[in-house]
């Protein structure tokens, strides 16, 4: 058994390969998993894992053996491209059992509706997460009119955004998942921690979500974003749009119904392009041109979202 210097205990990888059970056994016994609740399972992709009372030791195709939560080790085989190899565990003084792989490290927080969330991208006061789509300007949301002005006033955004999602649609061409999807559905890892500011952008992609879909999602989006950061301030805006949008703005009046019903502060946008004279930076009639189509609107939107959330 090999320990690094926060304490990540793993197995040998020659070990591992050579006898799983005692690979599995060895790492369960150094992590107090307690009494083995059944014979070791061969599962996907070659991993090799025995449950306990206490967690699931696990055996990666590597051969290397690390004890994970079963939510961890679900969220790991549901997405293994995107978390990455086991490398070695941990169990704080917290009692928690904490899990890296080679593209973050992995939790359980039951205490925050269960989700699995990636300790080292822990957020603060100072950071903000951001829900958006491509609004967020596709592989640049650091360029974007939002995300512009949630630095202007302080914040460091991170982001899980992609262009043709929102609150219920996914039309991204990867399958990102929609904000419903991403967050309560646990198709995302969000960040652990307490950012300041927790920022759902409301987006046109829900134009052709029935309404009482829209609702129910928002519900339970913004319900779940309260559990996981029940110190973080959370807002929802509403979707950007030119007078007499009617579509749009009828997305925007579900929003602020359950924004308002759940407590949660709304930030209505309905015109906005037409009163900031911004129409004429549009390049398809809904995005704006960057950089300068973004720049003008952060300008106008930076001390519209301060007076906002100084109420």
């Amino acid at each position: 058994m090999q320990a690094d210097e926060q304490g990540y205990l793993s197995v040998l990888p020659e070990r591992g390969r050579e006898d799983p059970a005692r690979a599995l056994d060895a790492v369960a016994a150094v992590h107090g998993l307690g009494e083995a609740r059944g014979p070791v399972q061969h599962g996907p992709a070659g991993v090799v894992s025995r449950e306990h009372a206490g967690g699931v030791a696990v055996l990666s195709p590597e051969g290397t053996a690390v004890v994970m939560s079963a939510p961890v080790l679900r969220q790991w085989l549901r997405g293994p491209a995107l978390v990455g190899a086991p490398v070695a565990s941990a169990r704080g003084e917290d009692g928690r059992i904490r899990t890296r792989f080679t593209a973050m490290t992995l939790a359980h927080h039951p205490e925050r509706t269960g989700l699995v969330m990636a300790e080292d991208q822990a957020l603060g006061a100072g950071d903000a997460l951001v829900l958006g789509d491509s609004q967020l300007l596709d592989g640049d949301h650091d360029g974007s009119w939002v995300s512009r002005s949630i630095r202007a006033l302080g914040w460091t955004p991170h982001y899980r955004a992609r262009g043709g999602i929102g609150v219920v649609a996914d039309g991204s061409k990867d399958h990102y998942g929609s904000y419903l999807d991403g967050v309560a559905g646990g198709r995302w890892v969000l960040p652990a921690g307490d950012p300041g500011l927790v920022y759902v952008q409301g987006s046109g992609n829900d134009v052709g979500v029935a309404p009482e879909r829209l609702r129910e999602g928002t519900a339970r989006l913004l319900r779940t974003l309260k559990e996981a950061y029940p110190q973080s301030r959370i807002v929802l805006s509403g979707v950007i749009s030119k007078k007499g949008a009617t579509a749009r703005d009828r997305v925007a009046d579900a929003l602020e119904q359950v924004a308002r019903a759940e407590g949660v502060e709304f930030v209505p946008l309905r015109g906005k392009i037409t009163e900031w004279h911004a129409e004429g930076d549009l390049v398809d009639g809904k995005h704006f041109s960057a950089p300068t189509g973004h720049e003008k609107m952060a300008d106008a939107y930076t001390p519209y979202l301060r007076e906002r959330l100084a109420r």
